[in-house]
């Protein structure tokens, strides 16, 4: 704790947004030892802040703050201020389709949330990701399969949720147009059946169903 503390610049350092805090404690028995993996809530501050830290490791220094930001309008302000912005690095994210798979596959029910207000902000025309647009478009989707919004209740993209009312007739619906039966939405361009059907788990094989039908 003492040296998180210190790394984030002593008690008189500016508050520049969050610091990760890392606490070890208990008893491990000899010759035994453990390995833990935590998730960071917010991954672009840690990767700023990793940024900087390397950069003044290499002898370069560093003054301000971190701040998150769109690269095209910080160029613009750059530009309207009289210089213009390096690209140092950039991440690309997986694809949708592997996003799905993963999503499918392992039960990644935090990334199901996620693409969701992802799309939704796309359908939305542009925007933060946010669950409301995320719900909205896909009960257009699930309106557009045949459903009525009316008789069904979802409020994640997970269906994590204890208010999530679905019957068995309307989830047979829901993969039967996913799975390309439901010819009308795949000649719109709102299906790809094979990429839905490749991210499903296989029994005795991948994902959450790897062991199983083993015997």
């Amino acid at each position: 704790g003492e040296g998180a503390r210190a790394s984030a610049g002593g008690p008189g350092a500016a508050w520049d947004g969050p610091r990760v805090l890392v606490r070890v404690s208990g008893t491990i028995r000899k010759g035994r030892s453990g390995t833990y993996y935590r998730s960071l809530g917010m991954r672009s501050t840690f990767t700023g802040h990793s940024l900087r830290q390397a950069l003044r490791a290499a002898g370069i220094e560093v003054t301000g703050g971190i701040r998150l930001g769109d690269f095209d309008s910080y160029t613009r302000e750059a530009v309207a201020a009289g210089f213009l912005p390096i690209e140092l690095g950039r991440h690309r994210s997986r694809s949708l389709q592997e996003l799905v798979a993963r999503v499918n596959k392992r039960s990644l029910n935090g990334l199901a949330d996620r693409l969701l207000m992802t799309a939704g902000a796309e359908a939305a025309g542009g925007g933060p990701p946010s669950m409301e647009h995320g719900l909205e478009a896909m009960y257009r989707w699930l309106e557009q399969s045949g459903l009525n919004r009316r008789e069904i209740v979802l409020d994640t993209g997970s269906g994590l949720s204890h208010r999530t009312k679905l019957t068995a007739r309307n989830l047979v619906r829901v993969l039967r147009s996913a799975a390309g039966y439901t010819s009308e939405l795949t000649r719109q361009g709102l299906l790809d059946p094979a990429t839905f059907l490749a991210s499903l788990a296989v029994g005795g094989v991948d994902g959450t169903l790897r062991g199983r039908f083993r015997s």
